[in-house]
């Protein structure tokens, strides 16, 4: 299990403490006691998806853009959780970031948490814009401020059985516009300047 150490998900869930998350399906929530630095299990973590939220979907064989039967029910066996990255400018001890997990490779889920709880939300589920036969990972994707990137091992271009792969590729999807963009990773780019604030206003 350690050799899977990039599949485990640790959550903060504010005052109710930590959810850690080992790719098997079992997740738990743990608290501190800050006067000693004490830790206790306090339950098991369940997940739900009580609006019959779409999680992944059957694909034809011969053509990956075509869709078949469709699923509502999670694999949480393979489910990895992530958050949205704090932002040091607003940052509220009281609150904690969005809840967002992928399980298979058709939807980027996002979370509600009622300890011991955590809740797909059918209205925002985020679609995997890669039709193309390829297994994503969710040790692939982040969640920043505004934007939540996805690594893919394949080209914007690439096309599923006739195309041939030029390389791995960036998709970046905004927030406020729900939308995916693409950029291919054959290149080097400038880094960002770190110095100042403007690396959170960044766009792809």
């Amino acid at each position: 299990m350690h050799s899977q150490y990039h599949k485990y998900s640790l959550i903060n869930v504010g005052d109710d403490g930590v959810i850690l998350g080992r790719y098997d399906g079992n997740f738990q929530l743990y608290k501190c006691n800050p006067d000693d630095g004490t830790w206790t299990t306090d339950s098991a973590v369940t997940i739900d998806n009580p609006d019959s939220a779409l999680t992944h979907w059957d694909k034809d064989t011969d053509d990956a853009q075509t869709r078949l039967t469709s699923y509502t029910t999670l694999d949480t066996a393979v489910l990895i959780l992530t958050q949205a990255r704090e932002d040091p400018d607003t940052y509220d001890s009281a609150t904690f970031p969005p809840i967002y997990g992928l399980s298979r490779d058709d939807y980027i889920h996002q979370f509600t948490w009622t300890s011991p709880t955590l809740s797909l939300v059918a209205t925002d589920q985020i679609e995997v814009p890669l039709l193309k036969d390829i297994t994503i990972a969710g040790e692939h994707f982040d969640v920043g401020k505004k934007n939540l990137v996805l690594l893919a091992p394949v080209d914007c271009g690439s096309s599923h059985n006739t195309s041939t792969i030029s390389g791995p590729s960036a998709h970046f999807y905004n927030f406020a516009n729900k939308a995916w963009t693409c950029r291919d990773l054959d290149s080097t780019y400038a880094p960002m300047d770190l110095s100042t604030s403007a690396y959170w206003e960044y766009t792809p």
